[in-house]
């Protein structure tokens, strides 16, 4: 209401439901899943077929938000695929994932004049993605609403997101990554990596300590994230790349417990379209002892 002043935490509920409504919008629209739910998402355009699915684990809700959206580019049809994944054993950092990926579906409302603006947006949408997390970390939320494995969390700080998402042209796919989602390529029975995780086993210094002196090297290096969206005031440093796109290629994003399986993308993804390929990878890791919670995007051009 005009002229009534609001407290810091009436202006976090409010955040906190503008980020539930945006994210009750894309579900209804069918590019997203809701805030930390399970689902799946299905879309068809001219020359692409995407999907995602999100799971969760045995123990522990999704803290992933995921899009799948139409766009177009000059005279082209796209796709573009976000994937935003928080910590698992931190339920508020859902929020983070949720407010980068409505900065996505943002950008993206409009369309692009050409390949050109294709990178440019992708940066506006990770930045944007940074800021709103970044200023979401700072209130303080309403007791218990969130639980961490410490126990309840009291207000938000220290949240943060990785995200990866790709941008996919009939010629070019333009990928982004910010942590330790994984991106691949499939390609006449192959899965290539396209980007690389920001953990500590990747960081130089960690590496060139732990070539120097053996016992300088940490254990679960390859689990400690070295860059994610939200948790600083500085957005960290982050390149978009580009691929060229040839018939049949998959560009597939999920989240870390997705790696192992790369072999089995590779092997069925020719013979299957983007939603059964998202059911079988999903699959893949809910046989695992521990089942961890699992979120996966595939975008096939046709």
């Amino acid at each position: 209401m005009t002229g009534v002043a609001t407290s810091p935490f009436a202006e976090c509920v409010d955040r906190l439901a503008l980020a539930r409504t945006r994210s009750q919008r894309l579900a209804e629209d069918g590019h997203s899943v809701g805030w930390g739910l399970e689902g799946q998402v299905a879309i068809r355009v001219a020359g692409f077929d995407g999907a995602a699915i999100t799971r969760r684990g045995v123990f522990r809700s999704t803290t992933s938000a995921v899009l799948v959206k139409p766009v177009e580019c000059g005279s082209a049809s796209c796709l573009v695929l976000a994937l935003a994944e928080g910590n698992y054993k931190d339920e508020a950092s859902v929020v983070a994932a949720e407010a980068c990926i409505a900065a996505f579906a943002a950008e993206f409302d409009r369309a692009l004049m050409s390949e050109a603006d294709v990178a440019p947006a992708l940066r506006r949408a990770v930045l944007e993605g940074h800021e709103s997390a970044w200023l979401l970390s700072a209130e303080k939320i309403p007791a218990g609403l969130f639980s961490t494995v410490m126990g309840p969390r009291k207000d938000l700080r220290g949240i943060g997101t990785s995200v990866v998402a790709a941008l996919l042209h009939p010629e070019h796919a333009w990928v982004v990554s910010i942590g330790e989602c994984p991106a691949w390529v499939v390609r006449e029975g192959r899965a290539s990596r396209l980007n690389h995780p920001h953990t500590l086993a990747n960081d130089p210094e960690h590496r060139a300590a732990a070539r120097l002196d053996p016992s300088q090297a940490i254990e679960f290096a390859n689990s400690v994230v070295t860059k994610v969206l939200g948790l600083t005031p500085e957005p960290p440093a982050f390149d978009v790349t580009r691929l060229e796109l040839r018939s049949r290629d998959l560009v597939v994003l999920g989240n870390e417990w997705l790696s192992p399986h790369a072999a089995s993308m590779a092997s069925g993804g020719a013979a299957c379209t983007a939603s059964e390929l998202c059911k079988a990878l999903a699959a893949a890791v809910e046989q695992e002892p521990a089942p961890m919670p699992v979120a996966v995007l595939v975008g096939a051009r046709q």
